[in-house]
């Protein structure tokens, strides 16, 4: 029996992000361009205590989502501390209560 999907279609475009693939893919990649891996490791290892962090992976790493605009910077830090590693899981949770903040928080192993 084939399993039949409905596409959903974006319902917040040129809300929260541009309605622009193209500018959005701009936005992004100029988020993740800016990154200082070095500022990011020397700021953990000032934080923790710990040293060679940019060669270890985080055991937890909690990020705002948000639109681009209000936490894109702090995405873009994220993706350049998760080291790629085979112990690192993915999980993705999204919810409907932003009126808390989350804070990047970062566990090395």
């Amino acid at each position: 029996m084939k399993k039949e999907y409905t596409q959903r279609h974006p319902i917040v475009n040129g809300l929260f992000y541009p309605d622009s693939k193209e500018e959005l893919e701009n936005i992004i990649q100029g988020y993740i361009e800016r990154v200082d891996k070095d500022k990011l490791f020397e700021a953990v290892n000032e934080q923790t205590g710990l040293t060679g962090t940019g060669k270890r992976t985080p055991l937890v790493l909690i990020a705002p989502h948000a639109g681009y605009i209000f936490s894109g910077r702090v995405q873009a830090y994220s993706k350049f501390a998760m080291v790629p590693s085979p112990r690192l899981a993915r999980t993705y949770i999204q919810s409907s209560l932003f009126h808390f903040l989350l804070i990047l928080t970062i566990l090395w192993a």
